[in-house]
């Protein structure tokens, strides 16, 4: 048996036809009056209905219509009940076996009118057999003993067979020795007996040859040629028997189409779906607010610094629709200018093109064509014009001192857009006059040291924009050259009186400026010797910046006191004015005009350095009510 259901497996069959032996089956017959083929067709099923209630399972029992358009309509019903074994062990779920009874074989061979006895003799001691009637064939499937003849196992089922029939009981006996006669001398292989003309039938049913099955008795060729042709016949239901009823293992797809088919499968599914889609949305904004809960710990502060953007970001693009923040542009493109550019004139018009006029001085190694090709590398880069066009140069030759004069033109795409330098290149962290004299210390004299002077330029790189950070305390060593001066100035002033100190604190200032001017180029050169480790794009722009305002120092009179450093004095008398708060009554009633002149008056007060924490604080509570109220009025 395992033998058998490898080689079934390892050949693939997509179908296993067995026959069904006698022993296993119920037969009976059924007669109708001639008629259409519907309506004989329906009333053979009526009648197959109420022979086989409760006798047999659906696919354990079939239906078979003989002749039904011809005199005698006949229908076969055959029934397996599940008590029955047929002979063959139960295979492979994997293998589809159907089963094609012995007495619908049978049928095929007699044909729909049979003239003469038709039947299969079993060793077995079953007998199937197709006997002919007035009214049309009559089929019979029995059980007996198997040493019986086959004369005596036939005799009985025919007699019976015509007496069922109707048939007149003084000719049965006639009839009966006529169906009989030579029975033995007709039988194949001493188990099959069917008419003259079935082999010829058969052979036109089926496309194969009789003497291929070299290896099986004739019997068992007719029958299983038999089988074959019901199978492609009218009446392939007979061959369609299970043994176990057959279930479908369909795919994931077909079965979850299988369960949308059904009604209330799909109502509940359209219920939950709609739950979901309520509930859903809810159930996310809850899992969300818990989730930022847990992040931040002040939401209502979270909240008003997103109102405060959002009303920023609203001012700032209605800025952008009316008007540019030309301190802002004055501002980057000053933070972009290379130091040995001297601007002449700078045209930022709303919509127009940005108009540099200026003068490029040579410097030690950069020609003016060099550095004002650096300068429009600096604007390109900066990402506030457009990468397709950037800024163009109009370059003029240069003089004979090497000052070459340029114009520069370029269209702004993003005139909004932060600039992000580096904390070295940032005038923010070292302004102009760090870079051309040098740092100061806590109280605004000038770091003459070049270590201290080194480490107070790394303390302000470090700090970056934060101004707040207060830098670590220094202050300047006072140098014996610059005490004897200042003495000297001193005892002067007091002997000569008010003129006489007025004209020489000049020239001692000038002479200290000029000190501390050499000694940062000094500084500077012993920096450079000392670490050559340090950037050296940042060490030459610096050498080159130093060295292009000493040229300048060398050929301008400036006056001492705006071209130096603020003294002690000076940097403690600057006061700047605290405006007086308005209320926020009183910043409602303001036009628009009216409250952008304000916000002009408080800018430089919000950060001066006479003004109390409270007044900051003021300050700040107006600023943005101005700008709220400004918002509010724009047309």
């Amino acid at each position: 048996m395992e033998e058998l259901e490898s080689r079934l497996l390892k050949a693939r069959c997509g179908r296993i036809l067995a026959i069904l032996p006698s022993t296993a089956t119920l037969v009976r017959t059924i007669h109708v009056p001639p008629g259409g083929a519907l309506q004989v067709e329906s009333a053979i099923r009526i009648e197959a209905e109420s022979r086989l209630l409760g006798s047999a399972s659906a696919h354990r029992s079939g239906l078979g219509f003989i002749g039904i358009e011809g005199p005698t309509p006949t229908g076969l019903i055959v029934a397996w009940p599940d008590a029955l074994d047929p002979g063959l062990p139960e295979l492979d779920p994997q293998i589809d076996v159907t089963w094609a009874p012995e007495i619908a074989c049978l049928a095929i061979l007699a044909g729909d009118a049979p003239t003469t006895l038709a039947a299969i003799i079993d060793p077995d001691g079953s007998t199937a057999a197709v006997v002919p009637t007035p009214k049309g064939p009559v089929y019979r499937a029995t059980r007996g003993l198997p040493e019986t003849s086959n004369e005596d196992r036939l005799r009985p089922l025919v007699a019976e067979s015509l007496l069922g029939e109707g048939v007149n009981p003084s000719t049965i006996e006639s009839s009966v020795k006529e169906l009989l006669e030579g029975v033995d001398d007709r039988l194949i292989d001493g188990a099959l007996l069917i008419p003259s003309d079935a082999e010829s039938n058969l052979a036109n049913l089926v496309d194969r040859d009789f003497d291929q099955f070299n290896n099986v008795d004739p019997a068992t060729v007719r029958l299983l040629l038999a089988a074959l042709a019901t199978s492609r016949g009218a009446n392939a239901e007979l061959t369609k028997i299970r043994r176990f009823e057959h279930r479908e293992n369909p795919s994931f797809l077909g079965g979850l189409a299988h369960r949308l088919s059904d009604g209330r499968t799909a109502v509940a599914i359209a219920t939950l779906a709609l739950i979901l889609l309520i509930l859903s949305p809810l159930a996310f904004s809850g899992l969300r607010l818990m989730i930022m809960r847990n992040k931040v710990e002040d939401i209502s502060a979270l909240e008003e610094r997103v109102r405060r953007v959002e009303n920023l970001e609203k001012v700032y693009r209605e800025l952008d629709r009316q008007a540019w923040s030309i301190t802002k542009l004055l501002g980057d493109v000053s933070n972009l200018m290379p130091e040995q550019i001297e601007l002449v004139s700078l045209t930022v018009t709303h919509g127009e093109p940005l108009l540099v006029m200026g003068v490029a001085k040579r410097d030690a190694d950069m020609d003016g064509n060099a550095i004002v090709y650096d300068f429009t590398g600096r604007l390109r880069d900066s990402g506030l014009f457009g990468e397709e066009i950037g800024p163009v140069a109009s370059i003029d030759e240069p003089d004979a001192r090497g000052y070459t004069e340029f114009k520069l033109t370029g269209d702004l795409a993003d005139p909004l857009r932060p600039l992000r330098l580096e904390p070295e290149n940032d005038y923010a962290v070292l302004s102009y006059r760090d870079r051309r004299y040098g740092p100061v210390d806590d109280d605004g004299f000038l770091i003459v040291e070049p270590e201290a002077k080194e480490a107070r330029i790394e303390a302000m790189i470090a700090r970056g924009i934060n101004l707040d950070k207060p830098l670590p305390p220094m202050e300047a060593a006072a140098s014996s050259s610059s005490s004897s001066t200042r003495a000297s100035s001193e005892s002067t002033s007091r002997s000569s009186g008010s003129s006489a100190s007025q004209s020489s604190e000049p020239s001692s200032n000038q002479s200290s400026s000029d000190r501390a001017r050499s000694s940062d180029r000094g500084s500077e050169t012993d920096r450079a010797s000392a670490r050559p480790s340090r950037e050296q794009t940042r060490e030459s722009t610096r050498s080159r910046d130093r060295a292009s305002s000493s040229g300048r120092d060398r050929e301008s009179t400036r006056d001492n006191d705006s071209s130096g450093p603020a003294s002690r004095t000076s940097i403690r008398s600057r006061v700047i004015e605290i405006p007086t708060p308005l209320s926020i009554e009183e910043i409602e009633t303001l036009s628009n005009a009216e409250a952008k002149a304000r916000l002009a008056k408080i800018a430089g007060a919000r950060n001066a350095p006479n003004a109390t924490e409270e007044q900051k604080a003021d300050l700040r509570t107006e600023w943005d009510a101005l700008l709220n109220r400004i918002r509010e009025t724009n047309p």
